[in-house]
């Protein structure tokens, strides 16, 4: 399947509970994203990578998986246009409420 991702961490240890948490929140909750928030240098990017490879490995997203980076993002809108970048998406036309519907349900 499609994909984008950057390597996984190799120093990936002792957060096995998070991880499922967030698998499941993907693979039975439904959800298209999960959102991983806290103070920089937690881990918050190797947490997604784990989880993002895992569920690659397992075909459970047919379309891919794919990163995006949020780094230095301060508004909902440039978050839309990041994942729509991160998915080769193209938006032509649409005004700045129905772009962060579409993606993001904003």
């Amino acid at each position: 399947c499609a994909t984008n991702l950057p390597a996984p961490s190799e120093t990936f240890v002792g957060r096995q509970v998070l991880m499922s948490r967030a698998v499941a929140a993907l693979l039975h909750g439904r959800k298209r994203y999960v959102c991983l928030v806290g103070a920089g240098g937690i881990g918050k990017t190797a947490l997604a990578l784990a989880v993002a490879h895992y569920v690659r490995l397992r075909h459970a997203f047919p379309d891919g998986v794919h990163h995006v980076d949020c780094s230095g993002l301060s508004s909902s809108l440039q978050l839309a246009y990041a994942l729509a970048a991160a998915l080769s998406l193209q938006l032509v036309g649409p005004g700045e409420e129905q772009v962060r519907e579409e993606l993001i349900g904003a």
